[in-house]
């Protein structure tokens, strides 16, 4: 009985999803899993003839053309028949024992459940950069508990919670801290889950583009957490900006002190925090008197094929493997 859906994003082709459905066939309740490819289009998905070799069985979703990532997750968690549903980005690849475990504690009657985040290709002090600032307070190792924030990709939820936020799913999918603090307002638990992993893979090729994407990041949140807000806030949030700096990059700086030791971080990466942080904040003020823009639908498209932005053999499609043996 499936009692979980993968919910996998696919905006272009097959193959940019190919090794995060390969990771979830090697799931060790594989069975369990409904495995759910949301599209534009099936024959632009191109799926390939031998697909079952490959991601075990697969249902394909068509939406016809959207703008946002997050719509095609969206239309995903909607169309789940189970009673959770896991959302994943394709350059996230859980260990094989990570639907078993966050099942366990779903099924304990929490919200959401989020696990280890680790860095996938650790070789260069830029993508430890990005991880710090991205998933760095979730670096393994982490002690198993209840937390106000769970990471905010790669995680599950119940699918009853997600759709008490509708008819407004698919903004609360575009910014996951906003969509938790809804969760917690409405008493809803989360869980941390520290007993297994998901290996991200973060962008160091073409550094401007890396601050184009933090820039963007940044006007998202900030567009999105003042969305209510009075003009006269929003002017006055926007105009402390040097402040939401200085309160980013403290933080990195923070988290860099308390996981690099287990995390494999190198000093190195803090050369880069300042430049990222700062396009962050410049994001943020930019959201917050401006509104969204086009930040979401860039921010959209830097988040999938993150092949784009990271060095071709970091890993390899066809079988999963990651840098010196791991396995998704």
């Amino acid at each position: 009985m499936k009692k979980i859906t993968a919910v996998v994003a696919a905006p272009d082709s097959f193959e940019e999803v190919e090794t995060l459905l390969r990771a979830l066939h090697r799931q060790t309740v594989r069975d369990q899993v409904h495995v759910l490819v949301v599209c534009p289009s099936h024959e632009k998905l191109a799926v390939p003839v031998d697909v079952e070799s490959i991601a075990g069985e697969v249902e394909i979703l068509e939406t016809g053309e959207v703008l946002f990532l997050e719509d095609l997750r969206t239309a995903g968690v909607r169309a789940a028949t189970t009673p959770y549903v896991a959302l994943f980005e394709d350059h996230c690849f859980p260990e094989a024992n990570w639907f078993e475990i966050v099942l366990s504690r779903l099924e304990e009657g929490w919200a959401g459940v989020g696990t280890v985040i680790a860095l996938g290709n650790p070789a260069t002090s830029l993508a430890q950069a990005v991880y710090l600032l991205g998933y760095g307070e979730f670096g393994p190792p982490i002690e198993s508990g209840p937390r106000d924030f769970i990471p905010g990709h790669n995680q599950a939820f119940r699918r009853s919670v997600l759709m008490e936020l509708e008819p407004g799913l698919d903004d609360a999918l575009s910014m996951k801290s906003v969509m938790m603090r809804a969760l917690r307002a409405r008493g809803h638990r989360l869980f941390l889950e520290g007993g297994t992993v998901a290996w991200h893979f973060d962008f160091h090729t073409e550094p401007v583009s890396i601050i184009r994407f933090f820039f963007d990041f940044g006007r998202v949140l900030g567009a999105q957490r003042s969305r209510s807000w009075p003009v006269p806030l929003r002017l006055l949030a926007g105009a402390g900006w040097p402040a939401l700096w200085a309160v980013r990059l403290w933080g990195a700086f923070r988290t860099f002190r308390r996981t690099a030791d287990r995390s494999g971080l190198g000093a190195g990466c803090l050369l880069h925090v300042p430049g990222l942080t700062l396009a962050w904040a410049l994001g943020e003020w930019r959201g917050l008197w401006f509104g969204l823009g086009p930040a979401l639908e860039r921010l959209s498209d830097w988040e999938h094929d993150r092949t784009r932005y990271v060095d071709g053999d970091e890993w390899d499609r066809e079988t999963g493997r990651i840098l010196d043996g791991r396995t998704a």
